[in-house]
This record gives structure tokens, sequence and C-alpha cells, in this order.
């Protein structure tokens, strides 16, 4: 499992490294996207455990 600090600490590189505004929205985007199917994949799993 990772911990929140370093995944927060990772997203802060990723924008510091970004070379315009552009790559930045294209970043958060892409950040956005994978944690809403890890969302998904979460609620998924744990919604079979339930049942």
């Amino acid at each position: 499992m990772f911990s929140v600090e370093g995944i927060k600490g990772s997203i802060q590189e990723w924008f510091a490294d970004a070379s315009d505004v552009t790559e930045v929205a294209r970043t958060y985007a892409a950040i956005c996207t994978e944690t809403e199917k890890q969302m998904e994949y979460s609620m998924e799993i744990l919604t079979d455990e339930v049942e």
C-alpha cells in the first residue's frame, strides 16, 4: 500500500517538472482519470465482499 504523503509528493514533483500550463492540465486530467478508475475498482471489490 502507498502512503498518502508519498503520493502527494509524487504529484507535486510531476507538476513541478511540467514545462507549461498545458502539460499541467494533462497531468491533472490523467491523475483524475486514474483515480476514478481506482475508486470504481475498489467499490466493485467492496460491494462484492458485502454480497
